[in-house]
């Protein structure tokens, strides 16, 4: 178990917190905790999908742009759009040679798509 010691204010006032406790107070301080959560759990089945299905079928430059681009989506990268017409490229190379499936590459695609913050719309 991990204990945070907080020593807050000039009144000497501190707290200890049990990592679980923290864990709690990180989510209800952070709004999008729930949204990021999905987004990465979006980035570990990108990673999934391409180790089990592309580990033959897939070259290490493809591999790479994929990630890149996934994690410029993640963490919201200023390149993020350009990494990801890359990656769009990648996936419909692979789709078009027919080195992975419609199927597979779909998968590529939603879970890239989810790496992404969703856009609010008004």
């Amino acid at each position: 178990m991990i204990l945070l010691k907080i020593a807050t204010g000039q009144n000497g006032v501190s707290a200890e917190l049990r990592l679980d406790d923290a864990a709690r107070l990180t989510c209800w301080a952070m709004p999008n905790a729930q949204p990021m959560t999905a987004r990465a759990a979006h980035y570990t089945a990108l990673l999934e999908t391409i180790d089990h299905r592309g580990a033959s079928k897939l070259h290490a430059r493809e591999r790479e742009q994929l990630l890149e681009a996934a994690d410029a989506l993640l963490f919201g990268e200023a390149e993020s759009v350009e990494l990801l017409r890359e990656a769009e490229g990648v996936i419909e190379n692979l789709e078009t040679s027919e080195r992975w499936s419609s199927e597979g590459c779909d998968q590529l695609r939603e879970h890239l798509y989810g790496c992404d913050e969703p856009s609010v719309t008004s």
